[in-house]
């Protein structure tokens, strides 16, 4: 609604951008001088005290990489249902939109092809996917959203080009995906249920 990030010289764009759907809560703010954007990226530093360092720092590290361009994986976010982890994930996707919240998340219940479109839309942010079950089809979906989105390449089309996810995805789940080629291709953070780990 407010803008893109565009490399300096960049003709300015005369249209205008409608988002909807998942993407109508996304917005950048306006630029603030260089003190207050060192003073903001300080204070997103107090996420990483939510939760251990060993998943808290990656994930809002994720949040910073996703703004950068391309990504050939996804971040997968495990443990046990109730935990936090999906909560936290949301706080991190705030990065693009300080309203973004549940009603704004993806999930494994959605098509396989619905997901990567809605990831290609979102380019250079994240785009949280939750509720992977371990059912035969949330494995198909898995299988299919992290192997686009570490290929950079999306299913072939005969009407129209190709559009891979270029959002990072952030994917949340309680059981670990099967098979080496797909934990290859996701970056696994473990939220654990066990006592003095939070």
């Amino acid at each position: 609604k407010s803008g893109a990030v565009v490399p300096t010289g960049t003709a300015r764009f005369s249209g205008r951008i409608h988002l909807e759907g998942k993407q109508a809560h996304r917005i950048f703010p306006k630029a603030g001088s260089p003190e207050e954007i060192k003073e903001a990226a300080r204070k997103s530093f107090a996420l990483w005290d939510l939760f251990p360092a060993e998943v808290s720092i990656p994930l809002v590290a994720g949040a910073y990489r996703a703004a950068l361009g391309p990504v050939d994986f996804s971040i997968y976010l495990v443990g046990p249902t109730g935990i936090g982890k999906t909560s936290f994930a949301d706080m991190v996707s705030r990065f693009f939109g300080k309203s973004l919240g549940p009603e704004d998340r993806l999930n494994f219940e959605s098509t396989k092809f619905s997901l990567e479109r809605q990831a290609h839309r979102l380019k250079d942010q994240i785009a949280v996917v939750d509720d992977y079950l371990g059912s035969t089809r949330h494995v198909e979906i898995m299988r299919f959203i992290a192997r686009v989105a570490g290929n950079e390449s999306g299913r072939g089309r005969m009407t129209e080009g190709d559009k891979p996810p270029r959002a990072l995805l952030v994917l949340t789940g309680e059981v670990q995906p099967p098979g080496v080629s797909l934990n290859a291709r996701i970056f696994t953070l473990t939220f654990k249920d066990e006592p003095g780990w939070k």
